[in-house]
């Protein structure tokens, strides 16, 4: 026979004040036990059944870069790279790996985890073995193989991901054509390392590409031409108030680019490798990596000067095509061949502006940027003649004077004039230079 309602609330209440409520007690570092591992087991609560159990690390890691049986599909940035010792490495205790530069990783010894800093050592593109404890060094195996899992987490629910607060999540190393992804690649810095090899970086499609997101590239290390960046599906890049499918990026520059709802915008001050490209520049001294060449009259193979063709097509008259007209015109660019550019030859020369309004200069045969004028000697004003007269030399004059007689030069003073092979006023030499 059931309490009676009052009754049995007293009771519950009874029971409730006298039955002591357990927790779970301070847990010691796991350290103290040596290494944990993936066959170590944590407390898990089930959703699905409200139920709390155990389960050991390495069901956990499966369910988080496979998404189990959930709605949330984690990707893992990256793959497992096998690392196998070579004859060549046996007996040493350092393993050498490109592929790890700028990497985050997990490694592993034949399935056994390894701890940074008490078994191995993070270098630059590799790692160092390490034994303490042991008066001997650790010593590679011949097949001895290693797992560097490259990591990195980012959770997807189709379409764009979201991304982490960092502000640079990670690195990525480009040494040949790739075209970039939309999550993986967003917020990373993209190092382009081509060598003397062109390549093509493609940016990711906008419709992947998480909202607020950007692109860092840079050649500062690694490269001796320009590399060329591209969009896809006729995406453009926003810059100096216009717009580009392709840029190419020269050796020692960076980029930043921010994903906009149309394409893609410069935020840095790159665009000031673009506004002067072929417009000459006085220098003291030429440095081969400031993306500058001589104006000396050299060939240069247009596919090592991307950027600098692209810009003097659009310098009218200056570029021709025509070998005399350089010639004689050697401040102008050539359009060679198919392939080929020729710089101006501007040593010895001094540069002065022409005549771009008001009509023709009737002195320069060749009215344009490039165009050659011949040196001359402007007769002052009044002289009619000169004459030798006897010993003397005499100057014919009328407005100067006006009774029209001759003015004898070598009466009071003498004329030592400085004799040269050209006529040129004072001046400093500089080296003339283009930015490419």
């Amino acid at each position: 026979m059931p309490l009676d309602p009052l009754i049995q609330a007293e009771v519950d209440a009874y029971l409730a004040s006298v039955i002591l409520k357990k927790r779970i007690p301070e847990l010691p570092d796991a350290s103290v036990f040596g290494a944990a591992s993936l066959l170590d087991e944590i407390a898990l609560w089930m959703n699905g059944v409200d139920k709390t159990v155990h389960i050991d690390l390495l069901t956990l890691k499966s369910i988080m870069t496979t998404g189990g049986t959930g709605t949330v599909v984690p990707s893992l940035v990256g793959n497992t790279l096998p690392i196998v010792i070579t004859a060549a490495e046996a007996g040493g205790d350092t393993v050498l790996r490109p592929e790890l530069e700028g990497k985050t990783y997990f490694l592993r010894l034949e399935g056994r985890p390894m701890i940074l800093n008490t078994d191995w050592q993070l270098l630059s593109g590799g790692f160092k073995m390490l034994n303490p404890g042991s008066p001997d060094p650790y010593e590679l195996v011949e097949g001895q193989r290693f797992d560097a899992q490259i990591y990195e987490l980012m959770s997807t629910t189709g379409g764009p991901a979201a991304l982490s607060s960092s502000f640079i999540a990670g690195i990525v190393t480009v040494s040949a054509n790739e075209t970039l992804n939309g999550v993986n690649h967003a917020n990373k810095l993209i190092q382009i390392r081509g060598g003397g090899t062109h390549i093509v970086v493609t940016l990711p499609d906008l419709a992947s590409t998480p909202e607020n997101a950007f692109l860092c590239l840079e050649t500062v290390l690694g490269n001796t031409v320009q590399q060329r960046i591209t969009t896809q599906g006729g995406q453009l890049i926003y810059m100096n108030n216009s717009s580009w499918i392709n840029l190419h990026m020269g050796v020692g520059e960076v980029l930043w680019l921010r994903k906009g709802s149309d394409g893609w915008y410069m935020l840095n001050n790159f665009g000031d490798r673009y506004l002067d490209l072929g417009h000459p520049v006085a220098r003291y001294s030429h440095i081969a990596n400031r993306n500058e060449i001589f104006c000396d009259g050299t060939n240069y193979a247009k596919a090592d000067v991307p950027r600098l063709w692209e810009a003097v097509q659009t310098f009218g008259g200056s570029l021709v095509s025509d070998t005399t007209v350089w010639n004689n015109n050697k401040g102008l660019y050539l359009d060679v061949d198919t392939n080929t550019l020729r710089v101006p030859d501007l040593r010895n020369l001094f540069l002065r502006g022409v005549k771009t309004e008001g009509g023709s200069d009737a002195q320069r045969a060749l009215n344009v940027p490039g165009g050659f004028q011949d040196e001359a000697m402007n007769v002052p004003v009044g002289v009619t003649g000169v004459k030798v007269t006897g010993s003397n030399t005499v100057v014919n004059v009328d407005s100067v004077n006006p009774g029209g007689n001759e003015f004898d030069l070598t009466t009071g003073f003498s004329i030592t004039p400085k004799q040269g092979p050209e006529t040129r006023p004072v001046n400093s030499g500089v080296m003339w230079v283009i930015k490419i």
